[in-house]
């Protein structure tokens, strides 16, 4: 094999390496909207605008700092910071009558991976939480847990 085979081969090995540890991260996301509607037991929720416009109850994807709001986005829209794969989430949390109003939070997620292994780290929380990948799904639910305690624990000290 020629060095010049060598470095196409190892640039190969490099991409395929790189690709299958992103896919990883973006798996994540695209699950992310689903299993955390699911951890809060959200099923046909309808919140409405000011406006009198459906919207929905959780939005991941990038935050917009124009409209100070977060934009759905795929996957492949979202920023990479080194090893982490960035997004945001908006819970929207409607009163129980349609006057009662509307508490939107928002929390920025960063997510990395080791192997099985997936760091989440936000802004709104003071430690990184580890979530591992079982039979190939990343089980969340401990960062679910710190999120939803952080959430009502901020809401009852209001």
């Amino acid at each position: 094999m020629s060095r010049y085979d060598e470095l196409r081969s190892a640039a190969l090995r490099k991409s395929q390496k790189e690709d299958l540890y992103w896919s990883g991260l973006y798996k994540v996301y695209n699950k992310f909207n689903k299993d955390f509607s699911e951890f809060l037991g959200v099923n046909n929720e309808i919140i409405k605008d000011s406006s009198n416009e459906r919207i929905p109850v959780l939005t991941i994807g990038v935050y917009d700092e124009e409209k100070q709001c977060v934009d759905d986005a795929f996957d492949s829209q979202l920023p990479k910071d080194n090893n982490f794969l960035c997004f945001y989430c908006c819970l929207r949390i409607g009163g129980v009558g349609a006057s009662d109003g509307t508490s939107n939070i928002l929390f920025d997620i960063n997510v990395c991976r080791d192997g099985d292994e997936y760091d989440f780290v936000s802004n709104a929380l003071t430690n990184t939480i580890k979530c591992y990948e079982v039979d190939g799904n990343v089980d969340m639910t401990r960062f679910f847990e710190t999120i939803y305690n952080k959430i009502i624990t901020d809401l009852n000290t209001r």
